[in-house]
């Protein structure tokens, strides 16, 4: 899918994007590549190279928690997919650290052109509503978890800082992504085990669950909204639609890939929660259905 109209590929443009490296970064690096072949796109991260597009991208290593930054060219759009993520920190310190105030000051260097775009990937971490069905934009937010804080701080403060220019920000709150090589979810922890014959262990498994969205879900409204030529922010939930049981998913998995594994059931007090995806429908979001999540993720391993 090449997307045309205000962000049409023949238009040259200043794409920067944080986390090359990721799961999503690399989705979105080949997107972007696709999408816009005219364009110049600018790559942060740890790492020394961005993998795999080294030839189509200039990459800068770039420390979110120590380096300042500076690029003279302005910048058209931002995607920021870099996180502290619980799998890979253990300092509590490190997410506001990295999440907020690393972020925060690498967005007051950079230089935007009047009418720039920016996708700021969240989290459904965001939240802690626990009896709650479903989880909304207006949900409760946490006061105590680390890493939905740091993000929920960073997401009000890029919407207070642009909310009055031509700036335009997404932000899209993610429960569980599904990617090429996405790993430490239990839906990339199912599969792994059922690709080595282990048995899995569902909690709850007559609950429902779409809270999973795949990165070219992601992609593709982005920049729906943008072909748009809005200019107001929006935070949203993404997630799939058409729920279907936890263990119906697991099943569905195994049958998809043709191998089956024992199943553990087990149950807790915690609540299976569904994630309201209908403000970003509202706005153009086409989700796929939560079988047809679980079969790219399938397909992209």
């Amino acid at each position: 899918m090449v997307i045309t109209g205000g962000l049409s590929p023949d238009k040259k443009k200043h794409i920067l994007l944080t986390g090359p490296n990721s799961p999503l970064g690399q989705c979105f690096t080949s997107r972007l590549i696709k999408n816009f072949p005219n364009s110049k796109i600018f790559s942060l991260s740890r790492s020394t190279k961005i993998n795999n597009f080294e030839k189509y991208v200039t990459h800068i290593p770039f420390d979110l928690s120590n380096d300042s930054f500076y690029l003279s060219q302005n910048i058209d759009i931002l995607i920021h997919a870099a996180a502290a993520v619980p799998a890979t920190t253990k300092n509590a310190d490190e997410f506001f650290k990295i999440n907020f105030e690393g972020t925060k000051k690498l967005i007051e260097k950079i230089r935007f052109s009047d009418d720039a775009k920016i996708l700021n990937i969240s989290t459904s971490s965001v939240y802690d509503e626990p009896s709650a069905d479903i989880l909304y934009e207006n949900s409760k937010k946490t006061k105590n978890d680390p890493y939905g804080l740091s993000k929920l701080m960073f997401d009000q403060y890029l919407d207070e800082k642009f909310k009055n220019s031509l700036i335009q920000v997404i932000t899209c709150r993610i429960p569980v992504l599904l990617v090429k090589k996405v790993k430490n979810n239990f839906l990339s922890n199912w599969l792994k085990n059922i690709k080595s014959g282990n048995p899995i262990t569902l909690f709850n498994p007559q609950s429902l669950i779409n809270a999973c969205v795949t990165g070219n879900d992601i992609f593709n409204f982005f920049f729906e909204i943008f072909y748009q030529n809005r200019t107001d922010n929006l935070t949203c939930n993404l997630s799939s639609s058409e729920p279907i049981k936890i263990i119906d998913a697991a099943t569905f998995i195994m049958e998809t890939i043709g191998i089956e594994v024992g199943i553990i059931e087990e149950h807790n007090n915690v609540k299976a929660q569904l994630i309201s995806h209908d403000l970003a429908k509202k706005n153009g979001f086409k989700p796929a259905t939560i079988k047809e999540s679980l079969q790219s993720f399938v397909n992209y391993v």
